[in-house]
């Protein structure tokens, strides 16, 4: 099954900002010590959560969404 592809609207974008701000080594993938892939990953639920809870962005045609990780880095660089 395919997912539907979307935009992120500007309420996504403050989410995934704020919560980048909020935790800048998940926003670098700054993860050291024995529980760093599963504070990861527990991270990456919580944010997941926070977007899901939004509801869809603006639907789009054609095309599929990016990764987060794309999102991830232009964020860090901005």
């Amino acid at each position: 099954a395919s997912l539907m592809a979307f935009k992120m609207n500007e309420n996504h974008w403050n989410v995934l900002i704020d919560f980048m701000e909020s935790h800048k080594e998940f926003a670098r993938g700054q993860f050291v010590g024995p529980s760093g892939k599963t504070t990861q990953r527990k991270l990456w639920e919580q944010l997941s959560g926070k977007l899901n809870s939004l509801g869809h962005g603006i639907s789009k045609a054609s095309g599929k969404m990016a990764k987060g990780k794309i999102y991830k880095c232009q964020i860090c660089y901005l």
